[in-house]
């Protein structure tokens, strides 16, 4: 295992880390960077980046350095990892984490040592009731949301006999979970795949068997990619509406082209978001990475703009950390997915949309906006935290 990090400073550049001074802001920002899931990862960490770039190269006003380091997608990779950037480089931030079981790995001791820990994507449905904590928030959604969404949406369909598949790991289950909440009908069956699983025409297979109404899927990075193919060479394409929260995403859409023409997914943003501060991210970023921007992207310049905030509204005090979270709370940033705050247990409460893949005029596929179900969503366990 290569253990030398990426250092990178505002300007992106490669350093060598420098001696602790009071007036240096110093982040982790450990996130999946290998594997199926490292363009994930990578979306977050330049989403990060760009979020100090647009904030003049500083965060709060202060000099920042950035050390990213590979989780590998790995509970104890990361627990190595933070133990490191905690003890040895003592940053006050750790952020980047996208999968629930890695972020489970690595919560106790990141806020245990009272550094803050501000997930860009995962937030676990552990942390956000009883289990939240003053130390954590998610800029991301509580992992039950998206699917929340969805079941209402096939619910308002009228859809009463689905299949789902999910990887077997705590975001796949908190997803079947959030469905339930207002999924009214059949859940056929359940399929949780292996975490190094990549061909699913067993269950592809089963599923056509088994006629259902709908496909609902869970499968975020190479999984989707790896899915939304063998669906569409099994020939479900033509027999079965596919919905998704997480697989379907700008990512998986540049990667399988028309193959994932008519499928459906759950999200906050989508690049046709219509608001002003959308259209001058959306526009920066293809600019500095002249590429599509993705919602992973977007959630981590978030949590970079939610640093910014809060630091400069302390002029730069590090050392308060009850204040410091105080102005966390506050959101005061203007979000590319429209209005975005906190609630009670620091988990975030916005828009829901489902969205589309559809031919744009290019002749190329492109998500578009086709429904709003829910304005405001606020997170079912919210009430079970004590803060």
């Amino acid at each position: 295992m290569n253990w030398k990090p990426f250092v990178l400073t505002a300007a992106i550049t490669f350093a060598v880390v420098p001696s602790h001074a009071q007036d240096k802001l110093r982040i982790g920002l450990l996130t999946t960077l290998s594997g199926p899931a490292g363009a994930i990862g990578a979306e977050i960490r330049d989403g990060f980046m760009l979020g100090i770039d647009m904030a003049g190269g500083k965060l709060g006003g202060l000099s920042t350095e950035v050390i990213v380091l590979d989780d590998e997608q790995k509970p104890d990779v990361a627990r190595k990892h933070v133990e490191r950037l905690i003890r040895r480089d003592s940053v006050h931030i750790v952020t980047g984490t996208i999968f629930a079981n890695v972020m489970m790995a690595i919560h106790k001791t990141t806020v245990e040592s009272r550094t803050l820990l501000l997930s860009p994507n995962s937030g676990p449905t552990l942390l956000s009731g009883a289990g939240c904590h003053p130390f954590f928030f998610t800029y991301g959604f509580e992992n039950t949301q998206a699917s929340i969404v969805t079941g209402e949406y096939l619910k308002r369909l009228g859809l009463k006999r689905i299949v789902t598949i999910v990887p077997n790991y705590q975001g796949g289950k908190d997803a079947i979970t959030g469905l339930k909440q207002t999924y009214d009908g059949e859940i056929v069956k359940e399929f949780y795949t292996g975490l190094s699983q990549m061909d699913y025409t067993a269950e592809l297979t089963e599923i056509r068997a088994l006629k259902p109404q709908a496909l609902f899927a869970f499968m975020p990075g190479g999984w989707g990619i790896s899915l939304i193919k063998q669906f569409h060479e099994s020939g479900l394409n033509r027999e079965l509406p596919f919905y998704s929260t997480y697989t379907v995403d700008e990512l998986s859409v540049q990667a399988v082209g028309d193959l994932a023409l008519g499928a459906r997914t759950t999200a906050t943003w989508n690049e046709d978001s219509d608001n002003a501060a959308n259209r001058k991210f959306s526009a920066a970023w293809r600019a500095k990475y002249g590429r599509l921007p993705s919602l992973g992207a977007v959630q981590s310049f978030d949590t970079a703009q939610g640093i910014d905030a809060a630091l400069r509204a302390r002029q730069g005090n590090l050392e308060d950390k009850p204040a410091l979270i105080a102005e966390l709370r506050k959101a005061n940033f203007a979000s590319p997915r429209g209005p975005f705050g906190f609630n009670i247990n620091q988990f975030p409460i916005q828009d829901w949309y489902i969205y589309e893949v559809v031919k744009g005029a290019d002749g190329k596929p492109l998500l578009v906006t086709k429904d709003k179900v829910y304005t405001q969503l606020k997170d079912p366990n919210a009430k079970d935290c004590k803060m």
